[in-house]
């Protein structure tokens, strides 16, 4: 979406005007009974026209000049609108935040670098969730008005800062992103290219690992044998797929099995390690026909349309529950809801501060990194050193709580566990007996292991990070006792989370 800018067009109604005025002073100069000589008494009347004042002490007696007149009399009727426009937007675009900069010192800034319809959403939210705070559009280029740098410079303490960069290139993002890192800002960027390093206050993200996070999150997984179909191609497809298999990691001898209709090549080749990754559970990629095997589609568990193309979801969920009877549920990235199916990865789901900040999610990986480095005797770096990698790993095993949680205490209805809630699944791990412990060290192996996998890490008797080998990626049974016992780490974190969560 952009922002009308009437200032563009000055310099254009400048040389017309210019134009006009010469023609003018040029033919009423030379009539006999003209009252126009001079450019200043073209000047004069063209204004006294163009304002509506019109004192009548000059006027063109030619015909060129009278046409000339009703051109400027037309002319003064989008001048005053284009005038005032020109004012408002001055006002609300450069002057109004330099007073908010002067009256709101200490209220939270959002600062979005790009505008369009997601950005416009988020903003709207994050009003509502902060009436105080104060929103900001600016423009990301040498034409603009108002650019992020003269707003971060005189605000001088960004702590309370966030700067979305969002656009549809995700380079251009990252390249805005890096030039305000030494900024004391929140810095949220659109994009699903990452560096090996982030700064401490940077989340990069991206629609795709939004929605496929959401979907999970809301309709986990909770049957060790459930069928799955996902129907699509496309980053949206690839991203729930990814998900899916890092993120359901509910029992060691789980054997859910995804269908995958789509062209899935490119992931396929960046993901050479999927028998592994899968483990017991199973994945078959088809060429064929979303709708070929209607038999087996209809006695599939979930069906997930995941195409980028949402009129191509609609379509198809359309064709499926207008021809075939289906007894699992339905679901379709769509922004119109057929009746029959669930919806989701609507603009309204996707772009809401907790998903796109991560605020929550983020406290959690941090506080699960800050436990492990004081029991290793602060061996391990401190949380503004990791890679992105190792950042996301603990993005990864924080995500992955509310599952444990669920498989602790036999709910599922559990989303985002309390203070109370991990206090009550830390009881029942504690309770559980030697067995049920080693099936669930093996789980957070099985997930551990899985993320690993799906990030290009492969077994190597000796650990190399650069070139990403681990002697542990190997299954469970084949680790030594003490290596076993360690991965009871991941389920005493709910005890520690207990106590401090806030």
């Amino acid at each position: 979406m952009k922002r009308n800018r009437p200032w563009k067009y000055i310099p254009l109604f400048t040389a017309g005007y210019l134009l006009l005025l010469f023609l003018l002073v040029k033919v009423e100069s030379q009539a006999d009974q003209g009252v126009i000589h001079t450019y200043a008494d073209g000047f004069w009347y063209t204004l006294t026209t163009l304002t509506t004042v019109g004192y009548g002490d000059l006027y063109p007696v030619t015909g060129t000049g009278r046409i000339i007149g009703v051109i400027f009399q037309l002319f003064s009727l989008g001048l005053l609108a284009v005038l005032v426009g020109t004012a408002v937007l001055l006002f609300k675009g450069v002057i109004l935040p330099w007073i908010r900069l002067r009256t709101h010192p200490r209220d939270a800034w959002y600062i979005f670098v790009n505008d369009s319809p997601e950005s416009e959403y988020l903003a709207s939210r994050l009003s509502e969730q902060d009436p105080h705070s104060v929103i900001l559009f600016t423009k990301n280029d040498a034409d603009s008005s108002l650019i992020p740098e003269q707003i971060l410079q005189a605000r001088r303490d960004n702590r309370k800062t966030v700067l979305f960069c969002t656009g549809d290139s995700d380079a251009g993002n990252l390249y805005t992103a890096s030039r305000f890192r030494d900024t004391q800002a929140l810095i949220c960027c659109e994009s699903s290219y990452e560096p090996d390093m982030l700064s401490e206050r940077e989340i990069l993200f991206d629609p795709y690992s939004l929605c496929a996070r959401l979907y999970w999150q809301k309709y986990p997984v909770t049957a060790k044998d459930e069928k799955i179909r996902l129907i699509g191609s496309g980053k949206y497809a690839e991203a729930m797929l990814e998900y899916a298999l890092i993120q359901n990691v509910i029992d060691p001898d789980q054997q859910i099995t995804y269908t995958v209709c789509g062209d899935f090549g490119n992931f396929r080749r960046n993901h050479p390690s999927l028998s592994e990754i899968c483990g017991t559970d199973r994945i078959y990629f088809t060429d064929e026909a979303w709708n070929q095997q209607l038999t087996a589609l209809a006695e599939t568990d979930r069906v997930i349309f995941c195409d980028d193309d949402r009129e191509v979801n609609l379509d198809r969920v359309t064709q499926l529950l207008k021809y075939t009877p289906v007894n699992g549920t339905v679901y379709a990235i769509t922004d119109i809801q057929v009746p029959g199916s669930v919806s989701f990865g609507t603009l309204e789901e996707i772009w809401t501060p907790e998903l796109v900040m991560r605020t929550k999610l983020n406290q959690t990986a941090m506080r699960l990194h800050e436990i492990y480095r004081r029991e290793s005797g602060n061996k391990a770096k401190p949380w503004q050193e990791l890679s992105s990698f190792t950042r996301r790993s603990n993005l990864a095993s924080a995500d992955h709580l509310p599952v444990k949680i669920r498989i602790l205490l036999h709910d599922e209805t559990i989303r985002e566990p309390d203070k109370k809630t991990y206090a009550k699944a830390y009881e029942a791990f504690l309770q559980a007996d030697e067995n049920t412990r080693r099936k669930y060290e093996e789980i957070e192996h099985i997930r551990w292991m899985r993320f690993h996998l799906m990030n290009g890490w492969q077994y190597a008797p000796v650990r190399n990070d650069q070139l990403r080998r681990h002697p542990l990626l190997c299954p469970f049974n084949d680790l030594s006792a003490e290596e076993q016992a360690k991965d009871d780490y991941g389920w005493k974190l709910l005890g520690t989370l207990a106590e401090d969560h806030q």
